[in-house]
């Protein structure tokens, strides 16, 4: 699943997906207010961390000619 993908596409795989975020993902990283901060380590990475020490890292890869974007958790 892509994030240009359309939205009707397929919502039972959406909602696969979501539980599994919800799943993977400490809870305060849905809590903007928890986030200490946000680091650009490069520009395909990106690294948040939490009060509690904890770090979510975002990758970007480029895909296709059109050079279309993907975000992989």
């Amino acid at each position: 699943m892509n994030l240009d993908d359309p939205l009707n596409r397929n919502i039972d795989t959406a909602r696969n997906v979501l539980q599994e975020l919800r799943t993977q993902i400490p809870p305060e990283m849905f809590d903007l207010s928890k986030l200490v901060c946000g680091t650009y380590v490069d520009s395909r990475l990106l690294v948040l961390r939490g009060v509690n020490g904890s770090a979510l890292l975002f990758t970007r890869s480029f895909v296709g000619r059109n050079g279309s974007g993907q975000l992989l958790l």
